[in-house]
């Protein structure tokens, strides 16, 4: 809401962050994951600026999660994403010394055409 989606062009409105952060609680409630986080967006907000102030150094769970991550998603329908998409989205999203430490490709200026067409579509 705060750092990822007005990096692909996306400016929520309030009432879109409260949607989106009531999508969150309610996935947390059902995971049986703690709720209190996301009371309210200021809260949430807060929590997320915490945690990339003290989180925010790539570990090897870390990485293990990123590349698990990207394998996930590839190729899956209805949008079959490629690898160097979705690297160049990460790379794109989280900057390239992030990437780096955490061991991800570094995809050719194509799929960086192709995400920056992503976000003008989306946006």
């Amino acid at each position: 809401m705060w750092d990822s989606f007005p990096k692909m062009g996306i400016y929520p409105t309030q009432q879109e962050i409260v949607d989106f952060i009531a999508l969150f609680r309610y996935i947390a409630y059902l995971t049986g994951t703690p709720t209190s986080y996301w009371e309210t967006p200021e809260k949430a907000k807060a929590v997320m600026e915490t945690m990339l102030l003290h989180e925010l150094a790539p570990n090897g769970t870390s990485k293990i999660l990123a590349h698990n991550f990207i394998k996930w998603i590839e190729d899956q329908p209805p949008p079959y994403l490629s690898r160097g998409f979705l690297e160049a989205g990460c790379r794109w999203m989280n900057g390239p010394e992030m990437c780096d430490a955490l061991g991800l490709g570094r995809p050719g200026p194509y799929y960086y055409a192709v995400f920056a067409g992503h976000n003008i579509l989306v946006s």
